[in-house]
Formats: structure tokens, sequence, C-alpha cells
């Protein structure tokens, strides 16, 4: 842990120290201990710094946040193309009916999205799990008068993005007293 912040203490010095730079090339050299005791060194050979100051760095749980928002919003406000922009294209849609699996293709889901078509669903972010490039998400999804909706995402990042590329999901039945 200390390696990790030591590493980050030097980027964030580099970062400073250059900070008016489009590009420079950094080369070092940084020893410092591990936690076992033993000297370590990094070499940090030709870096390519670039100036970052001008450019907004969104964190992991910020873009997954941002994915699974363009899903809630974009499926309460008849917006397909932030349903385009959360999901890989070939994603599919998972659910269990009457003791059978249903898939779904993920192309009619979002082609069944009326453009501008408000609905009354109300959507909340229950749970997101990132680790490296994968992530797992919890959302439920509200229709009052009608189901709440648990949907369970798995969700990538490759090429730099996140993309959502599997949805299963269950539901259940509002009680009566919660229908009225």
């Amino acid at each position: 842990m200390n390696n990790i912040l030591f590493l980050l203490l030097v980027f964030i010095s580099l970062r400073l120290e250059n900070s008016n730079a489009q590009k420079k090339n950094i080369i070092n050299q940084v020893s410092f201990s591990s936690s076992k005791g033993n000297n370590e060194k990094i070499k940090m050979l030709n870096v390519n710094y670039k100036d970052t100051s001008k450019v907004s760095i969104k964190s992991d749980l910020a873009q997954v946040t941002e994915i699974l928002l363009d899903y809630i919003e974009g499926t309460s406000n008849g917006q397909p193309e932030r349903l385009r922009k959360a999901f890989h294209p070939d994603f599919n849609l998972y659910t269990v009916s009457n003791d059978t699996l249903w898939t779904r293709s993920g192309k009619q889901y979002i082609a069944n999205i009326k453009v501008n078509e408000q609905t009354n669903r109300v959507g909340r972010i229950i749970s997101i799990d990132i680790e490296k490039d994968a992530a797992m998400a919890k959302v439920e999804i509200a229709i009052p008068g009608f189901r709440i909706f648990t949907d369970y995402f798995l969700i990538l990042k490759y090429e730099g993005l996140w993309k959502i590329v599997h949805k299963s999901y269950t539901w259940r039945e509002l009680a009566k007293a919660e229908k009225k």
C-alpha cells in the first residue's frame, strides 16, 4: 500500500511540475523500500507526459454510474441513443418466467424504446462493485401501480469505455396496498 501511495505522490508531483507542458519525456529512476524491507527500483523510462489539467478524468465509479444513469434515464425519457451509449451492441437480456429461461435481444429491446416517450418508471442504483476492468451493478426500477424490477448488470471496460455486456432481471408485483 505504501508503494502505491508513493507512486501516486510521484505522479502528482510530476504532473504539477509539468502542468504547463503539452508533452515531455520523463526519464527517472525511483527507489523505495517495499513492505518486506527489500529495496526495489521502479524505472520510469520515456514516459510520455501530457498536460491533463484541462481534461476531466472521471473515476471508474463515476463512469459506471454514468452508464447506469444512461440506462435508467434513457428508458424513462424515451432516449434510445442513451441506451446505445450504455450497452454493448451485442448484449442480451435474460429472465426467468414460469420456470423457463427467456433470452431477449438487446437490439430489439432498444428498438422498442419510443423516442421522447416519457414513462412513469423510477429507477435507482442499489449497488456497484468494480474490480479492475469488470463491474457488477444492481438497479431497481419501480413502475408505480405495476411492478418493481430488479436488474443485475455485468459491465466491462474495454477500449477505454465501460459498457453493459449483460442484463439479467426479475420482478415482483406490487402489493395491492402499494398499487393504490
